[in-house]
């Protein structure tokens, strides 16, 4: 498995921890034990989108920003600062 692989699996794995959590918590929101899984899920899910977005692209909007001229990253814009959603490739277009 690649490391993109690894950390979409990642992403994906805490993300459906946090929804379940969450249908979960609508139900019973002082479950304090509920409540600290879903900050630990949410905080993994965070550091996991974090680092996928520091070696690929960005995942969702939220994760969007301006590359630095001075990051080395792999990019279609080598050295100047720019819009990182035209990062590629999408999801879609198979590499996940």
């Amino acid at each position: 498995m690649s490391e993109r692989q690894s950390l979409m699996k990642e992403i994906n794995e805490a993300s459906f921890a946090i929804v379940d959590a969450t249908l979960y918590l609508d139900t019973h929101p002082t479950d304090e034990a509920a409540l600290q899984f879903f900050d630990e899920a949410m905080n993994k899910r965070k550091a996991a989108m974090q680092q996928y977005e520091s070696k690929f692209e960005p995942l969702i909007i939220d994760c969007v920003n301006q590359q630095p001229a001075s990051d080395q990253a792999d990019t279609k814009y080598p050295g100047m600062k720019h819009w990182r959603w035209a990062d590629g490739p999408a999801p879609w277009e198979g590499v996940c």
